[in-house]
């Protein structure tokens, strides 16, 4: 929310929401576990870009940007081809031009849970 005017001049009201958008590639490494063990402790590494929105009672605008993540985690298999995953990530972003949310750059920590599919080759 932000706010203009004041003193003599009536005090008007914005509301503004953020959101970030990040279209990151990453890769995962697994450097102490073979293909077939059932837990698997993996690090990451990515790196892309990303889109910061911000929309107003003014309008909306698009910042771009470019950013990295760095993290760990664990996937537990299921199956050949399917793993429970959970990790840990930090994020760091950079807009080129503009700054959405009144910040050039977005950083912090964020976790990761969900369900990975392993393509099967023979």
């Amino acid at each position: 929310t932000t706010q203009s005017g004041g003193g003599l001049t009536p005090v008007t009201t914005d509301e503004v929401a953020v959101y970030v958008i990040p279209l990151m590639t990453a890769l995962k490494f697994y450097p102490a576990t073979r293909p077939g063990d059932p837990l698997e402790p993996y690090l990451l590494a990515g790196v892309g870009f990303a889109f910061g929105v911000e929309d107003s009672d003014s309008g909306t605008g698009i910042a771009q940007g470019f950013g990295f993540k760095a993290g760990s985690g664990l996937d537990w298999r299921l199956s050949p081809a399917f793993a429970l995953t959970l990790g840990a990530r930090y994020q760091w972003l950079k807009f080129f031009e503009g700054d959405p949310g009144g910040m050039e750059t977005f950083k912090g920590f964020g976790f990761d849970a969900g369900l990975t599919y392993r393509f099967q080759y023979q």
